[in-house]
């Protein structure tokens, strides 16, 4: 990064350099011109009186004026004989030309130019520019001065960015080896700039917040599995080891076979209910299609009135028709039915239940109410817990995941799940984003 910008900050002043000095040098050579083009302009001035005939004469007075320092001058008739000057004859040629001086081996050859004068001859003159070479000299020396303090600085700004990003990018590697390390609290300081590398902390430790949560998932629901499982295992070993160890009737095995095969499937039903959340929270939406809520729900309701009046409740639908969402329909029919259940389940007889889809303000709401006993409003962030029950459950039925795949499927559409007091019961939203 040093070196990149030593070499930025010299690329411009070079840029730069080569900018300058090649507009220098055309207006001193327009000027040079110039002077050369009013130089013949005098001399044939002064000869035109005569008719020319003193032009040789007018010449070398010329070359004597101009000394004392590098000047050429060449007179040649027309068929290329020198008549005079300080050059050997050359081929006569109107326009610009080098010429090699003696008295100029270090500048190397001396532009001058030729004219054809008015008598048929050509004279040639050429001097040196002492402006030209001092702009030169001038240009060329400010910029080598330029381009030292240019390198000195971009080294300087270099090495001061390569430190800062250093440190900076230092921090992300101490936190990261950190949390290799096993400390998971670790996360990456910000400095309150609102910077992009603030920005790329606040999104890191975003991320070790949400492995975190999802660690801290796990080992809860290890916990909630080999507790809710250690009992109906126990159970079901003991049932085993009876039934084993003493002398029954083949009617009272097969009883005991029959509870056994029961506790297998309620503990099978449990690992698949966990393995459907899990399959749920590792993935994106894949299928989404039309997903005709009123239809469904309106289905859901009619199948499980029956069940609702068996168990002493009543069950209801108020739902607005034509309602589409989009989505997978056998997951939002799962999470439907696991919130009509679950109000059927965990309710007294007598109560009044609704199933209900809207559109609200902020979507299209499915909600299912009843006027039962109700949640403590302090339990509403706890039930979606996996094997969460309320203290008050009274031993309801049921391992404890179904509000869970619930909130599993709402997240996975990118729904809202939301719970409130119905006064009396509870109510639980569905709010699906409406496209």
């Amino acid at each position: 990064m040093t070196a990149l910008f030593a070499a930025l900050f010299l690329f411009f002043p070079a840029v730069l350099f080569v900018i300058v000095y090649w507009l220098a040098r055309d207006y001193a050579a327009d000027d040079y011109r110039e002077e050369i083009a009013t130089e013949f302009n005098i001399i044939m001035e002064d000869a035109k009186e005569d008719g020319y005939r003193s032009l040789p004469a007018i010449v070398e007075k010329h070359l004597r004026l101009h000394a004392l320092r590098p000047t050429v001058y060449l007179l040649e008739d027309a068929d290329g004989k020198k008549l005079v000057g300080n050059l050997d004859a050359i081929p006569p040629r109107v326009g610009a030309l080098k010429v090699a001086f003696p008295d100029r081996p270090i500048g190397g050859p001396l532009e001058a130019y030729m004219f054809m004068t008015p008598n048929g001859g050509y004279l040639l003159i050429g001097e040196v520019s002492e402006e030209l070479d001092f702009l030169e000299d001038a240009i060329i020396a400010t910029f080598v001065g330029g381009g030292v303090a240019s390198i000195a600085i971009g080294v300087l700004f270099g090495l001061l960015a390569s430190r800062f990003l250093l440190a900076r990018l230092r921090t992300v590697s101490t936190a990261a080896r950190s949390i290799a390390a096993g400390n998971m609290l670790a996360r990456v300081p910000t400095r309150g700039r609102d910077d992009e590398f603030d920005d790329l902390g606040a999104s890191i430790n975003l991320m070790l917040e949400r492995i975190e949560e999802l660690m801290r998932r796990v080992r809860q629901i290890s916990g909630d599995i080999a507790h809710d499982l250690r009992a109906p295992l126990s159970l079901l070993k003991r049932n085993i080891e009876d039934a084993k160890s003493s002398a029954h009737s083949r009617a009272v095995l097969n009883d005991v076979l029959d509870q056994a095969s029961e506790q297998v499937d309620e503990i099978l039903s449990t690992f698949d209910a966990l393995l459907k959340i899990g399959q749920i929270e590792s993935t994106h939406v894949s299928s989404a299609a039309s997903v005709d809520l009123s239809t469904a729900i309106g289905t859901i309701v009619e199948d499980f009135v029956p069940a609702a009046l068996d168990q002493g409740r009543v069950l209801s639908g108020d739902i607005e028709a034509g309602i589409v969402i989009v989505g997978e329909e056998r997951l939002i029919v799962q999470l439907a039915i696991n919130l009509v259940e679950n109000a059927i389940r965990h309710t007294p007889p007598g109560t009044r239940i609704c199933a209900g889809v809207r559109r609200g303000p902020q979507g299209v709401v499915l909600e299912v109410a009843d006027d039962g006993a109700g949640v403590p409003a302090g339990e509403f962030q706890k039930i979606t817990r996996p094997f969460y029950r309320l203290p008050s459950g009274g031993g309801a039925a049921g391992n404890g995941l179904g509000l869970s795949l619930v909130a599993a499927i709402a997240e996975y559409h990118g729904a809202t799940l939301a719970f409130a007091d119905n006064a009396p019961g509870l109510s639980v939203t569905v709010t699906f984003p409406e496209d």
